[in-house]
């Protein structure tokens, strides 16, 4: 292959993947209620759009957590449709 096919499949490559990054999600991402900036050593004041360490999760809101007590023992994720037992037993 030439370097301009190599090239040119490199840059398919990147299209196909921003493509894909920016399909909406077929599953809800619940919000995990963070609400506190770090930079990498402490806590820090939420940083503005363009600073460092912009984009952390307490700067994003979500779906907020919800859940059922099915009174059998289980409880199920109003989100997402999961069910977990509310006591596994000994381990």
């Amino acid at each position: 292959m030439k370097a301009s096919g190599h090239i040119g499949f490199i840059l398919l490559s990147l299209a196909a993947s921003w493509a894909s990054a920016a399909a909406p999600l077929s599953y809800v991402v619940v919000d995990t209620g963070q609400n506190r900036c770090y930079d990498q050593s402490r806590e820090i004041a939420c940083p503005a759009k363009g600073a460092p360490f912009f984009g952390q999760d307490a700067q994003f809101q979500g779906v907020q957590p919800a859940y059922r007590d099915n009174g059998d023992g289980t409880v199920s994720d109003l989100n997402t449709g999961l069910m977990w037992q509310q006591n596994p037993g000994e381990k």
